[in-house]
């Protein structure tokens, strides 16, 4: 689930829009039960809806949600979770890396909220495994890895590219009928494919790189780390695992790549830590604790967001100044966690960045603080 995916929900306005959030079963054989559990949820659902709108604005909305349900096998996906959002022109599921409180909201939005606030309390990152048989891209949720299947075909049917990506070798009869018995431009040959092979598939990542340009991660030998690194004009990568891994299982893949993502992670937050107290506060462009950074978020201040993985600030909002906040306890009523809507409003003004840091080490600044546009 991108960032477009995300603007692309917020955007959609129309009544009834429904909203279904899906726990799955990890363990077999109940996981085959999955597939029958959110065709079960879409029964209430249709249920809910006749008591709004009519059978047959009910029979579409319906149709369309477990046809968009049907695409994905429930029965192999490591998933936790299953978000169905649908209206009558829109049909749009995504499997998640996290468990969420079962809701069905109808209404004239889609309700996202307990979504985002998962996707932003965990670090993302996109993981690129090189192979040619085939090249697979995932999306990383902390350290659970989501695969990304793309269709082979486009809403029109034509055929399309798309991950996983496999390399078509070159056909040997042809080959020798060009190079004869030329070993050395044989294998130049070879190489020159390989080199293209990755190029493309360093142009279908750059569509997701574009739209959400996160942490990359490459797994990749040694000989294919040098292929992509010249067809990819020496992109910044985030790290490396070096090895053939092109069978192993997804579950498999985040258990590698994890100890680079954190290695990754923890050198970040120390880089921006840094130059938060070097730049920031000594040019006057910041904000430190949840009040003063509150009141820059919601006048576009912020550049960039530095909030402690664990901290939570409950409290209200100004009724009539939205800048301004009140903290309370967290069983008070009517209290939420602003830390959680901080973060949205960080992310919704733009571009926004928002980097977790390990409990305490924002401790000097009240656990968050915020470098500041002006």
């Amino acid at each position: 689930m991108t960032r477009r995916d995300i603007a692309f929900l917020q955007f959609q306005q129309e009544y009834p829009s429904v909203s279904v959030i899906v726990n799955l079963t990890q363990t077999m054989p109940d996981r085959q039960g999955n597939a029958t559990k959110i065709k079960d949820t879409l029964k209430i659902v249709k249920e809910r809806l006749l008591q709004e709108v009519s059978q047959s604005d009910a029979d579409l909305i319906i149709s369309n949600a477990q046809d968009a349900a049907d695409a994905f096998d429930y029965g192999t996906t490591k998933a936790k979770s299953a978000a169905i959002f649908v209206n009558k022109d829109v049909a749009r599921v995504f499997l998640l890396p996290v468990s969420l409180p079962e809701r069905i909201e109808v209404g004239p939005v889609f309700e996202i909220r307990d979504i985002l606030w998962a996707l932003h309390r965990m670090p993302r990152y996109w993981v690129l495994l090189l192979s040619e048989k085939p090249s697979r891209l995932f999306q990383g949720f902390g350290q659970e890895l989501v695969e990304i299947i793309e269709p082979v075909k486009d809403s029109w049917g034509n055929d399309q590219d798309g991950f996983p990506y496999s390399y078509l070798a070159p056909n040997e009869e042809h080959l020798n009928d060009r190079m004869g018995d030329d070993l050395h431009r044989g294998a130049r040959y070879f190489d020159d494919c390989k080199g293209k092979f990755y190029e493309r598939v360093f142009k279908l990542l750059e569509r997701f790189l574009k739209v959400d340009p996160l942490p990359l991660i490459v797994i990749a030998d040694q000989k294919n780390h040098y292929l992509f690194e010249h067809a990819s004009h020496e992109y910044p990568i985030a790290g490396w695992v070096h090895g053939d891994y092109c069978k192993k299982s997804t579950h498999e893949i985040a258990g590698l790549v994890w100890p680079v993502v954190s290695k990754y992670l923890d050198s970040e937050c120390t880089k921006k830590i840094a130059y938060f107290k070097e730049q920031a506060m000594g040019n006057e462009k910041h904000a430190c604790g949840i009040m003063a950074v509150w009141a820059a978020a919601q006048e576009g201040r912020v550049h960039e967001l530095l909030v402690e993985e664990d901290f939570k600030a409950f409290g209200a909002v100004d009724g009539d100044n939205p800048l301004n906040i009140e903290l309370v306890d967290k069983e008070s009523a009517g209290a939420h966690d602003l830390v959680n809507e901080l973060i949205e409003i960080v992310l919704s003004k733009g571009e926004g960045i928002v980097t977790f840091c390990p409990k305490d080490a924002l401790k000097k600044y009240e656990h968050v603080c915020a470098v500041l546009r002006y």
